[in-house]
């Protein structure tokens, strides 16, 4: 029941943007394309844990904890997860979004990666240019064109084909690093270039100019982050109010499907997080499309809404206790203002509170399918 669920989501999306589109979609708690499989149109794919060993001669969009890419990608690859590995071969462009990003394949367009820790082994080659964004970042494969990308800790000891331009904390170039082009980086720091690294450019460091007029600025901009934090915490809290208030059993619905069936909210909501946007983008560029992708947008921010709401709610109810909170509308929107509080302490903690929002939008997006799916299968049940 959930795969047509999510099919019927996914078809409407792209009906909205394209007409009519050829595509094959899979998800489950493990999502397998073995290496005999060969597929010829896009592959979306939500699960937990996801393989591709086999062809896939066209684009892949997959969402889960853990990505594996061992077999040929034709198209292109977009990857949203906690751990994506790349070993295989990919035509043309790769993007992936993930906490940490292993490549040792082959990408024949341009690379995009961000994460907190990224990792181009010597293996790996890239036809086309790299753009990177991440914490600790190791570039020891081939890289054709350019090198562009911010990060805490950059470590480059490959070849690259073009210009390097970088934002950094600590860079270090070892000895075995070829660069043809220039290196232009902006940091505090002096970089580490070890001897017998080659760099046929010039070394470009600009000092970042940012911390004197943040100096200037910051007490107004300390007030007026406050408050809007504060503005924006009491609007949330109105919201959840409200919706709890008219729809107590949905909204509880909504993070008990969170609570029991995680696996399946986070695909879920992961591929509907990416396809979404995708499909309204492409809908407004038509003039058909307008009125629908409007509607469409209209619900996928009330969506983002609702979810901060189930998944705040799940954690005051876990605290308070799942079966007591029930008992009441009061003890639902007491635990709704604790786990609302403590979203919002989360938030606070540089790059992990942009993981929190994250992490809301998937869960809460994804339970909506789940509880949707659940409701309308009891329905059909109890009406045999």
């Amino acid at each position: 029941m959930k795969r047509y669920a999510f099919l019927l989501t996914v078809c409407v999306l792209f009906l909205i943007a394209r007409g009519a589109y050829a595509f094959i979609a899979r998800t489950g708690d493990l999502v397998q394309i073995t290496s005999e499989e060969v597929i010829t149109e896009d592959l979306y794919v939500a699960g937990e844990e996801i393989e591709i060993d086999g062809t896939v001669n066209a684009s892949i969009y997959a969402a889960g904890r853990k990505v594996t890419i061992r077999g040929a990608v034709k198209d292109h690859v977009v990857v949203f997860a906690q751990e994506v590995v790349l070993l295989g071969s990919v035509g043309k462009g790769f993007k992936g979004f993930a906490a940490n990003l292993t490549v040792q394949g082959s990408v024949g367009g341009d690379l995009l990666l961000f994460g907190a820790n990224i990792d181009i082994r010597e293996t790996a080659t890239v036809s086309g240019d790299v753009l990177f964004g991440g914490r600790l970042i190791s570039i020891e494969g081939p890289l054709k064109k350019d090198l562009l990308g911010a990060g805490q800790r950059i470590t480059l000891n490959g070849s690259v084909g073009g210009n390097v331009k970088l934002a950094v904390q600590e860079l270090s170039i070892l000895e075995s690093a070829r660069i043809k082009g220039n290196v232009k980086y902006y940091s505090e720091n002096e970089a580490d270039i070890q001897p017998g690294a080659t760099i046929q450019g010039t070394i470009t460091r600009r000092i970042p100019e940012y911390r004197e007029k943040l100096k200037q600025v910051f007490p107004f901009v300390l007030i007026v982050g406050i408050a809007g934090k504060i503005i924006a915490f009491f609007m949330a809290l109105v919201v959840g109010l409200v919706f709890i208030l008219l729809t107590p059993v949905w909204m509880q619905s909504l993070s008990d499907a969170i609570a029991e069936k995680p696996g399946r909210c986070a695909g879920w909501g992961a591929l509907i997080l990416f396809v979404a946007p995708l499909a309204m983008a492409t809908a407004f560029a038509t003039v058909v499309g307008i009125p629908l992708a409007g509607i469409a947008l209209l619900l996928y921010l009330v969506a983002i809404i609702v979810s901060q709401i189930a998944l705040g709610l799940l954690i005051g109810r876990l605290i308070i206790g799942r079966e007591r909170s029930a008992e009441s509308k009061g003890l639902l929107f007491a635990a709704f203002v604790l786990g609302l509080v403590i979203l919002r302490l989360l938030r606070f903690i540089p790059v992990f509170g942009h993981i929190v929002v994250l992490v809301c939008g998937i869960f809460g997006i994804g339970a909506i399918v789940v509880a949707e799916a659940a409701r309308r299968r009891e329905g059909r049940l109890s009406s045999l």
